[in-house]
């Protein structure tokens, strides 16, 4: 199959109009600028070999990326668990013990929407009166830590 460039030369010889169309056979080939390369069927064969001999070598579409970092979650998103105002055990891991104030998200490491509910069933537990203010519950001191406020997971201003 050969190939034909229709269109006229401009100001230096270039062609203007890059459109190619194939030829006839019956063409005379000394009169066709552009001749049949001989070499293209074994280029083609050459190089349909090398694409299915690399083919095994490719990596799987299937595989994950090796070099993406995992997701964190949040505790409470990784146990699935949904906070509230009765579960006071609960919300006073998340209550200082000096102030009474809800922990900030750069200590706690919950995520946005866990922290806002955190701090919405706290306020809820403190309106209905089964949560101090000002301090955290005595019975609930000696909790295990779900985290340390001494050193938080992200970084902060003060």
């Amino acid at each position: 199959m050969m190939l034909r460039c229709l269109g006229r030369l401009g100001s230096r010889g270039v062609p203007k109009i890059v459109r190619w169309t194939s030829s006839s056979s019956t063409d005379n080939p000394a009169l066709n600028p552009f001749p049949e390369n001989p070499f293209n069927k074994a280029e083609e064969e050459a190089l349909q070999k090398v694409i299915s001999s690399r083919a095994k070598d490719l990596p799987s579409s299937e595989m994950k990326n090796p070099f993406e970092k995992e997701k964190v979650k949040c505790i409470l998103c990784q146990l699935d668990i949904n906070p509230s105002y009765k579960n006071l055990r609960l919300l006073s891991q998340f209550v200082s013990s000096f102030t009474g104030k809800p922990y900030g998200r750069h200590i706690t490491g919950l995520c946005k929407g866990k922290q806002e509910l955190v701090e919405k069933e706290i306020m809820k537990a403190r309106n209905l009166g089964m949560m101090p203010y000002m301090l955290k519950n005595a019975k609930f001191l000696k909790d295990p830590p779900l985290y340390d406020p001494e050193k938080p997971l992200r970084p902060h201003n003060y």
